[in-house]
Order: C-alpha cells, then structure tokens, then sequence
C-alpha cells in the first residue's frame, strides 16, 4: 500500500461526507444524509473518522475539498475546514471542481458505452442549471454556464453520458446510472488522485471555493 494518504471532503451538496485513500485507492468512505447540516456536523465526521482510524491529520500528505459550483453554505463549511487543516501547508491542498470530479466518475461508463462527451448538470437557483460539457475520459470541452431549465431542453444530450446531481431532470434519449446522480466523497478522491499524481495543489492561504455568484442566466442560442 502507497505511503500517501488522501482526505477528500465533499460539501458542495445538500449533503455531507469524506472518503480516505491512498493515492490510488479509496480505503473508507462516509456520507452522511442530513440535508443543510454541514456546520454542524462535517467537522465531527472528521474527528470521529481520524479517532476510528487512530490516526492524525499529520499523517496525510493531502486534503482534498469540493470547490463548487455548489451549496453557497456548504462550500464555505467544506472550504473553511480544508483551509483549517492545511494551515502551513502540510498536508498540502487539493481543490476538485465539483462537475470535473462528476465527469471522471462517469469516464469509465462514458468508455464502455463509446459515448464521446458527458454532459454534467447541477441544479443552481429556482429552475436554472449548470451545465459543463467534458471528454469521454473527463477532460473539459466547455465552463460551467447557467441556463434555464428550457433551455438545458434544447441542447443536444441525446446519446451523450448525462450525469450530475440535476441529472434527472433531463433523462429522456440519453445514458444515465443512478449512481453518478449523486456527488459522494469517493467521486473527490478519485480526482483529487488524478491532481495529487501530477502534484497540483493550491496553497491554502489564496484558496477560494467557485461560488460563481457572478453568473447570470445565458440568453445565447442553444443547438435544437
């Protein structure tokens, strides 16, 4: 078994959870299905996880966060914490984009069915959604751009692997599992896996999770 140890922790859903690995492979993974309890609880899965595996957050080489788009409050929570725990940069800090760490879940699936693109949907305000389109191996072909549920209708997803915590809103005439509808922390550390092999990290200090509070919904013209 590898040296290096992961902490992966995802909160940028109505949901909570961490998964623990090495730089290869997952070892433990919690979720926990308390909708909008992040402050109160994220900070004490971790201590009870370290406690149950008596072992310290010195002994990680790196923290793992969901950086968003997400749950403003949740972000926050996640983001505050990670920082918290990389404090000096030791472990180091890794931030996995929310729908990236979607898109490399569902490569494997993607490959199977010989899909070319995935598509990730995330529910954003009222009826709108992020929608990020990637590579069957889950390398980005486009940004996160909000759209209107409309108009998420209207764009080309028939035959493409479609994934993401809004996934459902738009089954008809593509490929879905239900298992790559929900973000779990394990979708973190696999990412956070691809980063921590090429040693991408972000110094703690200067990290700031993707609020996209600036995004407004698109008007432009969508393929029919």
């Amino acid at each position: 078994m590898s040296e290096y140890r992961i902490l992966a922790i995802e909160s940028s859903g109505i949901n909570s959870g961490i998964a623990i690995g090495t730089d290869k492979e997952l070892i433990y993974e919690s979720s926990l299905y308390l909708k909008h309890s992040h402050d109160e609880t994220l900070a004490h899965q971790i201590k009870q996880t370290l406690d149950l595996m008596k072992t310290s957050i010195v002994d990680f080489s790196a923290v793992a966060v969901s950086s968003g788009p997400g749950s403003f409050t949740g972000l926050r929570v996640g983001s505050a914490i990670a920082k918290g725990l990389t404090f000096g940069n030791h472990p180091k800090l890794i931030d996995v984009p929310t729908m990236s760490a979607f898109a490399v879940a569902a490569s494997e699936f993607a490959i199977s069915l010989n899909i070319d693109s995935i598509f990730v949907i995330i529910p954003s305000n009222k009826d709108y959604f992020f929608v990020q389109e990637f590579s069957q191996i889950g390398e980005s072909k486009s940004e996160p751009t909000l759209y209107s549920k409309e108009e998420v209708k209207c764009l080309n997803l028939a035959s493409k692997v479609v994934c993401g915590t809004g996934a459902n809103e738009f089954i008809e005439n593509n490929y879905q599992l239900s298992g790559l509808n929900r973000l779990t922390p394990r979708f973190i550390l696999k990412f956070a896996q691809l980063k921590f092999a090429k040693q991408e990290f972000i110094e703690s200090a200067i990290f700031k999770p993707q609020y996209y509070q600036d995004f407004t919904p698109t008007h432009k013209k969508v393929d029919k």
